[in-house]
């Protein structure tokens, strides 16, 4: 660039000689003409202006140097590594960045083939992209990994420009992309990793949308299910979920959101249109645009074999309270049948004497005193037993209700062969009753368990649905158990506490009356209100613990 300059002022310089040559022949035809004092102007003029040129020529020159100079500091400091490689593929320039990107000294990297940075697998290509970069000049983007003696590889960016001359040579900019190309890789062995996860996992997985569409779908569920994965991502939760309309899947949805997540048991349709039990655990998250996640579990066999224990166990219960009731009666029988017989024969007696006309007035009565007291013994014997079969104190202590009602949920939830929801209305801060824990659930049990079968039964009832509620009254607590059932016939409404009094073809209609006995027991009530097609409302009261 300094030669080149110089070759400028040369040119410029004669340029001006001959300017001069021209001017001092024309100034010597008239000489004779001048004086000697404007020649001396003249003279003076053409300095002036050669040196007006020489200080705008060293301007130049000083302005060329300042440009190289930042050209240079620029080149050397760069971010950016920048190579220069010749036509052989050899690097003859090379800045600092690019040595330090490279790991070697920079003096040891000039002259050295930039192959040697490449994999053997790479080198091929790069000889092809060398070659195509010389024979068509132009510029190209690339990315490239290339080996480092100290910190393994190396991911750049490399935009490349080409220059055809004496020789051609390909300028290089290196852009490190490691931290861009690590992460990358992570996130492709992370969503492996999910994948593999979701795919192997035996239970479905969804993922849906805010607005419940399926975005993702395991084979699992898809299998169960008999959609393909195509049908299945063009379909919402309330295509799928029986035991929900599309607005109760909405509302469900909005309380997942604000929760965090839920764990239900809910119903699903096959595509060839069976009904199957499904455990949903549901969990939202707001990355992104947000979206709900589900894990569901078939438990068609975990609900079956409940079903054939519950069935074992009703069969067991009733076989039981059947020979219970046997045993009683034959007690109340054998205890009975002394007095009763002494009664049937005083008072055949006493007929006998009144048919005769009474001609033994005191035979008489001594027949309907004697019917009279063996009646009497009669009623003993039946209050002793009574008093035998509930003899003994009630073990009471101060509990919670509010824990006692979940309790008893969750034990019904796991025996009932039907699915249902719970709507529970608990009073905050409801003080202890004082209870004994296994006699309230078993009352709590059997409300539950009549008000799920009564739904169950009634043909217009789609949704089951158990309504708990607590409450405050004076030294009471109240706890309400409502059913959306069929509700209960106004003639038999007076009856359902009746001792086997019962609507069920399998029961012995003892439920009810013993509940009422426990609730009695603790000093509580039990009752029971209906309207015809409305459900059914069961209250019951228990004292507060002091």
């Amino acid at each position: 660039m300094v030669d080149l300059a110089g070759s400028d002022q040369e040119s410029e310089t004669s340029s001006l000689r001959e300017k001069a040559e021209k001017q001092l022949s024309a100034q010597a035809t008239t000489a004779n003409n001048l004086s000697h004092e404007k020649l001396l102007h003249e003279l003076q003029v053409h300095q002036i202006e050669l040196e007006m040129q020489n200080e705008t020529l060293r301007q130049a020159q000083l302005a060329l140097e300042e440009s190289r100079d930042r050209y240079l500091d620029l080149y050397e400091f760069a971010p950016v590594g920048y190579l220069t490689l010749g036509d052989t593929g050899m690097i003859i320039e090379a800045n600092l960045a690019a040595a330090a990107l490279l790991g070697i000294e920079r003096q040891r990297l000039i002259h050295r083939p930039f192959t040697s940075f490449l994999s053997l697998e790479d080198r091929d290509h790069w000889y092809l992209f060398s070659l195509g970069m010389l024979k068509q000049p132009g510029s190209q983007s690339s990315e490239w990994a290339l080996q480092r003696s100290d910190d393994g590889p190396l991911y750049v960016q490399m935009n490349c420009i080409s220059h055809q001359g004496h020789p051609a040579v390909i300028h290089i900019a290196l852009i490190d992309i490691t931290k861009r190309r690590q992460a990358e890789q992570a996130l492709v062995e992370q969503e492996a990793k999910y994948r593999a996860i979701i795919e192997t996992s035996r239970d479905g997985i969804w993922v849906l949308d805010r607005n419940g569409r399926l975005l993702v779908v395991n084979d699992a569920y898809a299998r169960r299910s008999g959609y393909s994965h195509e049908e299945l991502l063009s379909m919402r939760v309330s295509d799928l979920d029986v035991s929900e309309s599309e607005e109760d899947a909405r509302v469900h949805m909005d309380k997942i959101r604000r929760e965090g997540g839920d764990l239900f048991v809910t119903r699903h349709r096959a595509k060839d249109g069976t009904i199957w039990p499904v455990e949903v655990n549901a969990a939202y998250s707001d990355a992104g645009e947000g979206c709900h996640f589900g894990f569901l579990r078939d438990i068609s066999e975990r609900k079956q074999a409940e079903a054939e224990m519950h069935a074992l166990d009703a069969e067991m219960d009733q076989l039981t309270r059947f020979q219970v009731a046997k045993q009683t009666v034959s007690a109340l029988a054998h205890e009975l049948n002394q007095p009763l017989n002494a009664v049937t024969t005083y008072a055949d007696a006493a007929l006998r004497l009144l048919r005769r006309g009474n001609p033994q007035p005191d035979r008489l009565k001594h027949a309907l005193e004697s019917s009279s007291q063996q009646a009497h013994r009669a009623g003993e014997v039946v209050r002793e037993l009574l008093h035998f079969l509930t003899q003994g104190d009630i073990k009471t202590e101060p509990l919670y209700l509010n824990n006692l009602i979940r309790r008893a949920l969750d034990r019904v939830n796991t025996e009932s062969q039907y699915a249902f929801s719970t709507d529970l209305q608990f009073e905050p801060d409801l003080p202890r009753v004082k209870a004994n824990q296994l006699q309230i659930e078993k009352v709590l049990s059997n409300l539950i368990k009549n008000g799920v079968e009564a739904m169950h039964a009634s043909p217009r009832s789609a949704n089951l649905s158990i309504q708990v509620r607590t409450c405050s009254d004076p030294g009471m607590a109240q706890v309400t158990v409502r059913d959306t059932g069929p509700g209960i016939d106004p003639q038999m409404l007076n009856h359902v506490f009746d001792p086997f009094f019962t609507t069920k073809a399998r029961g012995i209609g003892m439920g009810l009356a013993i509940s009422r006995s426990m609730v009695e027991a603790h000093g509580g009530q039990l009752w029971v209100e209906s309207e015809a097609g409305s459900g059914a409302s069961f209250h019951f009261t228990l004292p507060f613990a002091s």
